[in-house]
């Protein structure tokens, strides 16, 4: 949002806005936008209201359907979530077979580089995608970007990602988002899947089961209204604001 707008809003003077903007943005609480000469609040001041108990609770109710997932699956899961530029697992259930991947909790991530990360950035505003991926030092040139966007733009219309890691050789990352009411991607989920020899569930049945689980997770955060990455991408088309 930009100062003047900011002073208009609260019935300020711009130098006013000018000296109380200064001062969150030397905290840390807001930033100077990329896009314009407007200001962006960061994740720090989110983090500051809500963010533990937020995050407490989304553990809380996504870890029973995660163990109903990896049971029914025969794959390990886990749940990450954004921050500091980052992708982070802040829940994961092991695979109840002998063999399986199990990612690290707390570990971190890039948001390019996995299945993960490119399902939270697909379900964000054009601005927030910007935000994130110059606060995990991303290159964010013109072209870059629009190789980004189009990448972010065919995961939407598919309705989630999968990938082979590009991290460990073997396994397929299955990356559906959990989405809020507005549509926005809250924490993804995700199935590293490791390709059977045999006796194990095939790639074609987890994709609905991860699906089902993503839009079960969504709807007990929500209140009851189960949102899936399918119905939301057809819903959003075309209406994604567009960086440079």
């Amino acid at each position: 949002m930009l100062q003047s707008r900011i002073a208009a809003e609260l019935g300020l003077s711009s130098s006013e806005v000018f000296r109380m903007l200064s001062c969150l943005v030397d905290r840390g609480y807001v930033t100077r936008s990329r896009a314009d000469d407007g200001y962006l609040l960061t994740f720090r001041l989110h983090h500051l209201a809500q963010a533990w108990p937020l995050l407490r609770n989304l553990r809380e109710t996504a870890l029973p359907e995660m163990h109903r997932l990896a049971g029914l699956c025969g794959q390990s899961c886990h749940l990450g979530v954004y921050d500091s530029g980052r992708l982070r697992v802040v829940a994961q259930v092991e695979a109840p077979a002998a063999v399986g991947v199990t990612v690290k909790l707390t570990a971190d991530y890039s948001l390019l580089d996995t299945a993960s990360g490119r399902a939270l950035l697909a379900w964000q505003p054009g601005k927030v995608v910007d935000h994130w991926l110059a606060a995990g030092g991303e290159d964010t040139s013109r072209q870059k970007r629009r190789a980004i966007d189009a990448k972010l733009a065919v995961i939407r219309k598919r309705g989630y990602e999968i990938a082979s890691s590009t991290i460990v050789r073997g396994f397929i990352g299955i990356s559906f988002p959990i989405l809020d009411p507005s549509g926005e991607a809250l924490a993804c989920l995700t199935v590293p899947y490791l390709p059977p020899v045999k006796g194990r569930r095939r790639i074609e049945s987890i994709i609905p089961l991860t699906r089902r689980s993503a839009g079960t997770i969504a709807g007990l955060l929500n209140g009851g209204s189960a949102t899936t990455g399918r119905v939301t991408a057809r819903r959003r088309s075309g209406t994604r604001p567009s960086s440079s």
